[in-house]
């Protein structure tokens, strides 16, 4: 099976190097059109062989009806195995494209030429049920695939913009630290995975000291925890500077030891390794990314918050809210923001005005395809050209894209460093 598919690879690799290619996370019968046709072609004579002890002159018709049972066959096996994230490189090539556009180009013209000297009778009839079947398989395929397709693992194209980051231990020292358990097995079950409470799981180790007592040192280069937000016109610059992350603030005032891009990492970490566990597609990154913060962080109004002194309005570092596991929207779209910065892909952060309020009391993001790692074409922009919507406060069922009730569009600014005004 390994050299089947090494084979497999290579022949694909052979094909138009001109054409565009995209990623299939299309879920259907259309795209097992070809593929059931090549099984029916190997499987045609035995079954006209078989067929003919009902009856001999209709041999031929009766084996077609084996076409659209192969397709529910491989229906069946393609969604057992992606919906619970099965074996992918085995279902991959049943989900792919097989073939060139030259190649299906020729099919089709041979099967048409063939299937008119049969009419006419130049040709034995015995054959038009497989030129049929060859036939619809290229052209619905073609139909349902604009693109090209690659077999490949799912969560191979992160290799190339996410390298794993390996940390030594913290340093032991005077100051006490505090495990922070986080675990996807939640998140991994609304996408229908069973998943594993040993090994889902991982753990983030902070300084107690950078949180708690007379003087954590987090909170104090936080500029909402210092000062408060007592002009509107400050939020936009204290908002930079949050985003700026404390590792950079913390830099500012001379700091070296710096924890929080190390905490990131260590989520976006674990992510890839569920992608691996479990051979979720691509998309699902993304996918996981937001759910992480939608599930793990507890929606809690600032002013019920003790640790943040019930600050009336308080924009947590990402670090700040990974500790105390709760912040409310703009909380909770700057670890978004973060996480997807770091990943690589180009987050922008949005204020927008939502239940019918004409003020800005909405925090969310926006993953754009301006630099970086690309977006899925499953998630559907919220404008053409303007990004796809994030929504981070959600009980686990905001995929990227998805827009909450109740969200006034039209009201959305960009307050992020490099759309400042915008």
């Amino acid at each position: 099976m390994h050299n089947l598919l090494k084979i497999t690879r290579a022949f694909l690799s052979l094909r138009d190097a001109l054409s565009k290619k995209k990623q299939d996370h299309k879920f259907g019968i259309g795209d097992l059109t070809l593929p059931s046709a090549y099984i029916f072609i190997v499987l045609y004579y035995p079954l006209v062989l078989l067929t003919r002890n009902i009856s001999e002159q209709f041999a031929p018709w009766i084996a077609i009806i084996a076409y659209p049972i192969i397709i529910l066959v491989l229906y069946f096996f393609k969604s057992r195995y992606v919906r619970n994230n099965g074996n992918f490189l085995c279902i991959g090539i049943v989900d792919d494209n097989v073939g060139s556009i030259f190649m299906d180009n020729c099919i089709v013209v041979v099967a048409i030429s063939l299937i008119v000297l049969a009419i006419i009778g130049y040709v034995s009839c015995l054959f038009l049920p497989v030129l049929i079947v060859s036939l619809v398989g290229v052209l619905v395929n073609s139909l349902f695939f604009k693109y090209i397709r690659d077999i490949e693992d799912p969560y191979k194209s992160w290799d190339g913009s996410w390298r794993r980051r390996n940390f030594n231990p913290l340093p032991q020292g005077l100051d006490s630290f505090v495990d922070i358990h986080f675990s996807w097995v939640d998140i991994l079950a609304i996408k229908g995975v069973k998943g594993n409470e040993k090994l889902d799981c991982f753990t983030i180790q902070f300084q107690k000291s950078d949180f708690e007592g007379s003087s954590p040192r987090v909170r104090e280069c936080n500029p909402f925890f210092m000062q408060g937000l007592q002009y509107e016109d400050d939020r936009e610059r204290y908002t930079n500077i949050v985003l700026d992350g404390a590792d950079k603030t913390l830099q500012n005032t001379g700091e070296t030891e710096c924890f929080e891009d190390r905490s990131l990492s260590q989520i976006i970490n674990s992510a890839y390794d569920i992608c691996k566990r479990y051979n979720l597609a691509d998309f699902e990154m993304f996918d996981l990314i937001l759910m992480f913060c939608q599930k793990n962080i507890e929606y809690k109004v600032d002013n019920e918050c003790d640790s943040i002194n019930r600050i009336g309005e308080y924009y947590r570092f990402a670090s700040e809210t990974l500790y105390d596991r709760t912040g409310d929207c703009d909380c909770k779209a700057v670890l978004a923001y973060k996480l997807f910065e770091l990943l690589g892909v180009d987050p922008q952060f949005v204020i927008v005005k939502a239940n019918n309020e004409d003020v800005y009391n909405h925090a969310a993001i926006v993953l754009r395809n301006d630099v970086g790692v690309g977006l899925p074409p499953r998630y559907k922009e919220y404008k053409n050209g303007m990004g796809v919507y994030c929504e981070a406060t959600a009980n686990g069922d905001m995929h990227p894209g998805d827009i909450p009730e109740g969200v006034d569009l039209e009201s959305m600014k960009f307050v992020n460093r490099s759309h400042i005004g915008k």
